[in-house]
């Protein structure tokens, strides 16, 4: 909600934390992670979370983010 909110960096802690304290990887987080590192202009860590997403759970939505990261 806060990354919808336009308050990324309020809502990095949150996610962190979420990846932190799911039982197995979940792509859906990794993805909004991934977003969100986006939007703070942190790319290196945005294709590194896009990345994890992709190797939990394929989605072309995923490879269509705005870049060239995904020919990396």
């Amino acid at each position: 909600m806060l990354f919808k909110l336009n308050r990324p960096r309020e809502a990095l802690d949150y996610q962190l934390r979420a990846i932190v304290n799911s039982s197995k990887p979940d792509g859906a987080i990794c993805d909004h992670l991934g977003n969100n590192y986006a939007a703070l202009n942190r790319r290196d860590q945005a294709v590194e979370a896009w990345r994890k997403s992709l190797l939990v759970e394929p989605n072309r939505l995923i490879l269509e983010k705005p870049g060239d990261w995904s020919a990396q």
